[in-house]
Order: structure tokens, then C-alpha cells, then sequence
């Protein structure tokens, strides 16, 4: 059964990115094994999504100074905006117990080649989720940290 506010709140922000909400749209598995998917397929709407186009705007002006001529604004233009499930989270430890997330959707949970631990946290899988796929517009590391963290943003900017 589809989340009803899952599907509102991807409607919200793909209005208020300018993207087209397409009047069909289907959710397929995607199957591929990882420690993070116990089912070992995911829900998502990869070929034919809730949302596709649209773009946002973000201020790229920094205390590290921006490039000669830059005006501080870049467009990142969106692919598609679709709904899927959330996988679990793997986090890999290195022998110190120093631990860093394998990705932000999850992914990549194969075994470290370290002699470390992997650990896997399933308590969002299967949790809906609204993924936003961008061109690569980016030009420079720090403006991806920025661009990452634009996701919260993005909920509160209201529909044109």
C-alpha cells in the first residue's frame, strides 16, 4: 500500500522545484543483494518516476571564496523526483573502531577488506522515501556538502 503522505510530500517538492508531477508513475523492484536490504530488492520508481525536470537554485557563495566570476548561484537541474524504499544503514569500523557511514542511501555494503567490522542498522528499511536525482552540476567538493545539505530545505520551500 502506497504512504499517502509520502506521495503528498513528493508532490510538494516537486512543485516547489518546478519539476512536471507526471500523471502516471510505477513503482518496479529493483533487485541487487546487499547486507542493508534484507528483502534483497527495493521498491522504487526508477524508470518511471512520481516527477521529472525542475531544477533549484543554491547560493554558493562561501568564506572559502567562490571562482573569477562566479555570482554565487549555481542551477542544479533535476533528473526525476521518485519514491522507493529506504534501505538499512551500513556503517564500517576500521580496527581503531573509528566508524563512517558507507553512503547516505546505505549502499555499498560489502564486508571491509581492513579486518574491521561491518555494521548494519535495519531500522529504516522499508521506511518510504522521496530520492531527488541531479544532473552533475557540481563543480567543487564543498559545494557537495552544501548540495547535501539542501535536502531539508527543500520540504519547506513553498509551491510556485
Amino acid at each position: 500500500m502506497v504512504n499517502k503522505e509520502a506521495v503528498h510530500q513528493a508532490v510538494r517538492a516537486a512543485l516547489a522545484l518546478g519539476a512536471e508531477v507526471q500523471p502516471t508513475s510505477v513503482f518496479e523492484r529493483k533487485h541487487y543483494y546487499y547486507y542493508d536490504l534484507p528483502a534483497g530488492y527495493q521498491i522504487t520508481q526508477q524508470s518511471m518516476p512520481l516527477a521529472t525536470g525542475g531544477a533549484l537554485e543554491v547560493h554558493t557563495a562561501t568564506d572559502t571564496g567562490g571562482e573569477v566570476g562566479d555570482d554565487g548561484v549555481r542551477t542544479l537541474r533535476l533528473t526525476r523526483l521518485q519514491l522507493e524504499q529506504d534501505s538499512g544503514k551500513t556503517t564500517h569500523e576500521d580496527d581503531d573502531g573509528d566508524a563512517a557511514a558507507a553512503s547516505m542511501d546505505g549502499g555499498g555494503g560489502a564486508l571491509s577488506g581492513d579486518g574491521g567490522r561491518c555494521l548494519v542498522d535495519l531500522n529504516r528499511a522499508g521506511v518510504a522515501l522521496v530520492e531527488f536525482v541531479f544532473e552533475p552540476d557540481l563543480r567543487r567538493s564543498f559545494r557537495h556538502l552544501k548540495h547535501a545539505s539542501l535536502s531539508a530545505s527543500i520540504s519547506q520551500k513553498k509551491p510556485a
